[in-house]
Formats: structure tokens, sequence, C-alpha cells
């Protein structure tokens, strides 16, 4: 039996190569109800999918082949599976069969922006949560604007305390200080 010293890593590795090879499927996004925002079988996934946390789930075989093969529910672009006794919904993709919800639907490129204040206890999950969806979806482009406030006196040894950590970080030429 071989020993596992880092379960999480061994299993981001190892989760893309099951669900691509279709022993497993992957969902993520749970709604209410039983539904998925995406689900994975049969297809490559990114690593930065795969993450150990309540809202990403690993589907049998079995579960994932009826999600994927499930018929659209007329006009919603949501396929309806029968689990058991509870019907189980996820969000099929769009076919051309379908009509155009509005014409604000036209095809053509979308951007997605996120707007606001993130306290900074959330940086590194926004960074495993958001920023990996975001950049698997398209090309993504992130912006910093950090501001603190300090005593006058410290202000100089800070400036250069980061500008050091910008140098090792290789982004000296990309981030600014005012």
């Amino acid at each position: 039996m071989e020993r596992l010293l880092d379960v999480d890593a061994y299993l981001k590795a190892k989760v893309p190569d099951f669900v691509r090879h279709g022993d497993f499927g992957l969902a993520s996004g749970a709604d209410p109800g039983g539904t998925y925002q995406h689900v994975w079988f049969e297809e490559d996934v990114s690593a930065d999918e795969v993450s150990i946390d309540a809202d990403v789930y690993l589907l049998t075989k079995a579960r994932a082949m009826a999600l994927k093969a499930a018929p659209a529910v007329a006009g919603t672009g949501i396929a309806a599976v029968p689990s058991g006794a509870a019907a189980v919904v996820t969000r099929a993709p769009s076919t051309a069969a379908e009509p155009a919800a509005a014409p604000a639907a036209v095809a053509g490129p979308a951007i997605l922006r996120l707007v606001g204040d993130v306290p900074f206890e959330s940086w590194n999950r926004i960074g495993t949560k958001l920023l990996s969806k975001l950049k698997a979806a398209g090309t993504l482009s992130v912006s910093l604007d950090a501001k603190v406030s300090l005593d006058a006196r410290q202000a100089e040894a800070l400036r250069k305390e980061l500008k050091a950590a910008l140098q090792e970080l290789g982004l000296e030429d990309r981030l600014r200080m005012d």
C-alpha cells in the first residue's frame, strides 16, 4: 500500500485523469434542489478546477453519465435527470435548436467584471475560488489597488521592503508605488 504525504496534491493530480478517462465525474457550484453549475465527464478538466472544498463534488460514473446525457427541458437550457425518487437538475449546454432568451443573448464576446472591497482574510481563497474559474473561462486580467494607512516614519522602511518583495516576485515593472 502506498503512503500519501500530501493527499490534496495527489487528488488534484489524479482527479483530472479520472474524469478524462470516464472513471468519475466532477461537478461544482451546487444549486438548491440538487443542481450543478458545471459537470465534467470524459473531458479535460483543469487541475485549478479541482479543489478540496464543500462546493466541488466527485460523481460516480453512472451519475455523471446521466447528468451529461440528460435531455434539456424545453426552452430552459436545464436538463432534468431522475435520481431515485427525486429529480436532479443541472444546467445543460445550449443548442442551436433552443430559441434565444432575449435579443441581448447575441453570440459574441462578453466581459464579466468583479469590483469591490475584499477583506484581507479572503485573499488566498479568492485566488483558488474565483481567479482559477475566471482564468479557465477565458483571458483574465487582474489589477491591484492596495492602500495602507501608516505613520510617516514607517512609510520609507515599508517602501523598501515592498520594493524588494516586488523584485523577488518579478513584478517591479508591473506595479508602482505612489
